[in-house]
């Protein structure tokens, strides 16, 4: 399965900046004289149709400029294409302001029944709970959606399981679609992060792919 928004979003690469605020990435712009952002480009995508996306909707984002690699060593493999846009792999929006939002990796994005769920969003509705300490969410195939959502819950404090299991059930009940709310939710003690604190849900896939070949309880 091809793991990819309907369209992309485009931006010039140069003179871009990125800032990390309230846990999104927002890409800004150089702006001119009237405050207006300079460098967004037009939309492009998988369809490679040169539209912009609609109103509110996301697509993998695309980029180039005179600033950009031409490749990889020794061969340039994995450049920029003929027209030199190079996919970031970054799923992201633009606001009515033209600025350009981060919303999560293609290859975290789960499709269920056909519709774009970003764990991003999952994951922030779910750390809302002050009963959460972190938590990972992450997709699984399913016979029935093609996917499905699963959440991985580290409790902050002694909590009974079942019990947070249930508090985090209501609460995505109130806040996210049906088809964005997690199937399975596993409360554990530890979640396997790298050296820096990312979470590696590589090892939470491999995991949930020995659950479902029986080599571990349900």
């Amino acid at each position: 399965m091809v793991r990819q928004p309907r369209r992309g979003v485009a931006a010039e690469s140069d003179a871009a900046r990125r800032l990390v605020r309230g846990g999104r990435h927002e890409l800004l712009h150089d702006r001119d004289e009237h405050h207006q952002p300079v460098g967004v480009g037009t939309g492009h995508g998988p369809e490679a149709d040169g539209r912009q996306p609609d109103e509110d909707d996301s697509g993998e984002i695309h980029i180039r400029g005179d600033n950009l690699f031409s490749g990889y060593w020794p061969d340039g493999v994995d450049g920029p294409d003929a027209e030199g846009w190079w996919p970031t792999g970054d799923v992201g929006y633009l606001d009515d302001h033209g600025d350009l939002f981060l919303v999560d990796r293609i290859k975290d994005l789960v499709i269920v029944s056909g519709f774009n769920v970003y764990p991003s969003e999952v994951e922030d509705v779910i750390s809302e709970l002050a009963s959460v300490a972190q938590v990972a969410v992450i997709g699984v195939e399913d016979d029935l959606t093609g996917e499905a959502v699963v959440a991985y819950v580290r409790p902050a404090g002694e909590v009974d399981a079942e019990e947070l299991v249930e508090q985090v059930r209501a609460h995505c009940a109130n806040r996210l679609a049906g088809f964005k709310q997690p199937r399975t939710i596993h409360v554990t003690d530890d979640l396997p992060s790298t050296g820096t604190g990312k979470i590696q849900k590589g090892r939470l896939r491999a995991t949930e792919r020995r659950r479902a070949l029986g080599l571990l309880e349900t």
